[in-house]
């Protein structure tokens, strides 16, 4: 996609989504608004996480932050969407694997994985297993 990846739903209803939280307004061409319409239940989200959604907010919620300014950012930050993006060429639309969300995952040695990278490999095997 253009400006992906982005969940499909969400790109084929980007004109005309609503839900119980929010929607999506046009504001002419190709800009749209998500609107609240009801205020968030933070009560899903721990402390950590609500502190790195403030963070981000400080860092990009503002009126001068446009669009490739985001996406610039999500590539170069979150491991799997840089990969993608690298490995695009001239293709609008690439896969992305679960495996690029983990730097260098297939090269370390049971007792190098972190937590997150052990979790995702018995998610992985389970899966496969299971197919």
């Amino acid at each position: 996609m253009d400006k992906g990846p982005v969940p499909r739903h969400l790109y084929d209803q980007r004109t005309d989504l609503k839900t119980a939280c929010y929607k999506f307004v046009s504001e002419g061409e190709n800009s749209i608004k998500i609107v609240p319409l009801k205020k968030p239940d933070l009560d899903y989200f721990s402390q950590i996480e609500i502190e790195i959604m403030n963070s981000i907010l400080d860092e990009f919620a503002h009126p001068w932050t446009t669009t490739e300014d985001l996406i610039l950012a999500t590539h170069e930050r979150i491991c799997a969407w840089g990969k993608a993006w690298r490995r695009r060429g001239e293709r609008l639309r690439v896969p992305m694997s679960y495996d690029d969300a983990f730097e260098g995952l297939g090269n370390k040695s049971d007792s190098e994985l972190n937590p997150e990278e052990e979790n995702y490999l018995v998610f992985k095997g389970l899966k496969a297993v299971s197919e």
